[in-house]
């Protein structure tokens, strides 16, 4: 599945499917996607958030890095989850939790999917 700039998408997590829908940012910026109402596992601080994630050029050879949610999000005990912090995505002024977690493996073949079954693992 692919999104494209302006349209929609769905991808499965978990059993349960989230919209997808591609935003376009400032003009020099690049696309994000938003993914609203994702489901999150036991240990942490809420059961759903919206994930965002910055779309770079090349995208889908090129890789995503990085995503965003909700600035209030914890772990269970109320701990920052490890290598996060406040942050804009580009193009943007909401201050949102950056996650600088990234993903090992990467096939353009499974795109945004693969990106919503990343942000979604166990804290």
């Amino acid at each position: 599945m692919r999104a494209v700039a302006g349209g929609t998408a769905r991808a499965g997590t978990r059993g349960t499917w989230a919209a997808c829908a591609v935003m376009s940012t400032a003009r020099a910026h690049a696309p994000r996607v938003v993914v609203p109402n994702v489901e999150l596992p036991k240990g942490w601080s809420s059961d759903r958030v919206t994930v965002y994630f910055v779309l770079p050029v090349g995208y889908p050879s090129a890789q995503p890095d990085c995503f965003w949610t909700e600035a209030t999000l914890r772990l269970e005990d109320g701990r920052t989850p490890q290598n996060t912090g406040l942050q804009q995505i580009p193009g943007t002024s909401e201050q949102l939790l950056w996650f600088s977690w990234h993903v090992q493996t990467w096939s353009p073949n499974e795109g945004i999917v693969k990106l919503i079954r990343f942000a979604h693992a166990d804290p």
